[in-house]
């Protein structure tokens, strides 16, 4: 597939896949800065940044969805790039759909 084409989810999980969805839920963050654009945030070691096979709760996103109910209509709950369950450091989040665009842009 090109890169920058679309393709259908299931295309890349394969036959019987189910997408865990994200559930706000109340934990502790700590918040480098924040802003009507975006969100920073350090993520700890050991923290799983999106829900998924035996990480149904407790990740950085539904931390997310809890303290800001709007990233809910945002793909990956606005998280624009990734880090390891066992890397620590800073999540950028963008609050809009044009700002994960180009946040992403900036990232890569």
């Amino acid at each position: 597939m090109p890169f920058g084409s679309r393709a259908p989810v299931a295309s890349f999980l394969g036959p019987g896949a189910e997408l865990t969805p994200a559930a706000a839920e109340a934990m502790l963050l700590d918040g480098v800065g924040a802003e009507a654009r975006g969100h920073d945030v350090n993520k700890p070691a050991g923290r799983v940044v999106h829900p998924g096979a035996g990480n149904a709760n407790g990740t950085l996103v539904d931390a997310l969805l809890y303290c800001d109910p709007t990233l809910a209509s945002i793909p990956r709950g606005g998280i624009v790039h990734r880090l390891n369950k066992d890397t620590s450091g800073v999540m950028v989040v963008a609050r809009t759909l044009p700002n994960t665009r180009a946040r992403t842009l900036v990232h890569c």
